[in-house]
């Protein structure tokens, strides 16, 4: 290998790298709130975007095959001015709540005292618990459907295990995953809300059973979910436990990605397993998401080859809300990816929020893009951790930390969906349990 500072990439990976500790630092030095969306945010999106070259600069390690060298360092200085977007724009949203220090314990911005609100909590519980039990069992059903599709038991990568699934099932697949995740953090927020233990006997059901399912179809959503889990319940574990808890995230998140190159299913699990050793893992950790492939070949693609789409696909994400939305609106930019990239598998590789940012007005959309984001995800934090906050606050707020967190690899239909079908989950068994509560105090006053 050349020396260090002899790779293009190396200035733009140390700057992208400064910069993000810098703004997590202050944030944090400012307000010390580990929840605060500009100290975990450019931590996150930082190690997810440049991990890859660290593995190839540091450890010897590969690109994604397909990554665009030449164009490295000016899509890494492009992701470097989303996280400083995404900063201005949360700070630009927060108002005076910026300036307010809550302390590393404050997970959960309410403490409910008022009765009523307590027992519309203990409701909203209840009816998470039902709701994820049954989206659960359809998720379990879709999954048993790509398996029962597989000539001889499974491919050798996820790609080609979806080859024999047919697309109505594939939707299905996609749409139960996403609103289990979606009702599991409802369920995990009530329950920390109005349960004293960290652990109740409903979760040990439901957090289980969806981190396997997720695992079995080669899925990290789980991740997303136990880490608000742990988040949510960060006041009642002991220091040990959370490292603990830490701990399994962590191998968990290395070890997807080792067993999706052996193939899905329990058998392929279990060889790929015995196949792995330090070097896959650390790979697999330092490599977990393909965004500079996408982007460095989105750049090399738009706009030599293909124009910009000048908007069209956040407006495409609208409209796929109408039922009446024509069959164009689906040709996300996922799938058009799939189309023009000669290495793209059926299902490989998603996409990413900064490659779509200028996929659709070019690098200068990228830090408008990310502004938009901060101003958004900064409204919802204020809104739950303000002292007048309830518990629809405090769930939008989450639901949207969970999806914006997904979104680094997705395009902006999946986030938006979650953060909109969560949005009205969400009130709907708020009204529902105000109502029934209503009810009953009527009877009890007649």
């Amino acid at each position: 290998m050349k020396p260090l500072f002899q790779y293009p990439e190396t200035a733009a990976v140390i700057f992208m790298i400064g910069v993000s500790l810098f703004l997590a630092c202050y944030s944090y030095s400012r307000r010390r709130h580990l929840f605060d969306p500009r100290f975990f945010f450019p931590l996150l999106y930082c190690f997810v975007t440049v991990s890859p070259c660290l593995n190839f600069l540091l450890l010897g390690g590969n690109y994604n095959r397909g990554v665009r060298l030449d164009v490295l360092p000016e899509v890494l200085y492009s992701c470097t001015s989303a996280i400083v977007a995404f900063h201005v724009g949360v700070t630009l949203s927060m108002g005076r709540l910026s300036k307010v220090k809550f302390g590393i314990s404050k997970s959960l911005p309410l403490k409910i005292t008022r009765p009523e609100a307590h027992e519309a909590a203990l409701l909203v519980r209840t009816m998470a618990f039902v709701g994820s039990g049954i989206t659960i069992i359809v998720f379990a059903y879709c999954i048993s459907e790509v398996f029962a599709s597989q000539p001889e038991g499974g491919g050798v990568s996820k790609s080609q295990f979806f080859l024999y699934v047919d697309e109505s099932t594939m939707r299905m697949l996609h749409f139960s995953s996403a609103l289990a995740s979606a009702l599991l953090v409802i369920f995990v927020l009530s329950d920390a809300l109005t349960q004293k233990d960290a652990i109740s006997w409903p979760g040990l059901v439901l957090l289980p059973t969806f981190s396997l399912l997720c695992i079995l179809n080669g899925e990290r959503e789980f991740i997303l979910v136990c880490g608000i889990w742990v988040a949510a319940n960060y006041h009642k574990l002991s220091r040990v436990v959370l490292i603990s808890l830490l701990i399994a995230l962590l191998i968990f998140l290395g070890l997807v990605p080792i067993i999706r190159r052996e193939g899905l299913g329990a058998n392929n699990i279990m060889a790929g397993l015995e196949k792995s050793d330090s070097r896959l893992f650390t790979e697999s950790l330092m490599v977990l998401s393909p965004n500079l492939l996408i982007f460095t070949n989105v750049v090399t693609i738009v706009p030599d080859q293909e124009k910009y789409w000048l908007g069209r696909s956040p407006m495409n994400a609208l409209i796929s809300f109408s039922p009446v939305a024509s069959e164009s609106v689906d040709y996300t930019p996922t799938y058009w990816f799939a189309d023009v990239y000669e290495y793209q598998g059926t299902s490989g590789y998603a996409f990413s929020q900064d490659a779509e940012a200028y996929l659709n007005f070019g690098y200068v959309g990228v830090p408008f893009w990310y502004v938009l984001w901060g101003v958004f995800i900064g409204y919802t934090y204020r809104r739950a951790f303000q002292p007048t906050a309830d518990l629809a606050d405090i769930f939008l707020w989450w639901q949207s930390a969970m999806a914006f967190m997904f979104a680094i690899r997705a395009d902006i239909r999946t986030p938006l969906k979650i953060i909109v079908f969560g949005y009205i989950a969400t009130h709907l068994m708020l009204f529902l349990a105000r109502l029934l509560l209503s009810n009953r105090t009527s009877r009890l006053g007649g």
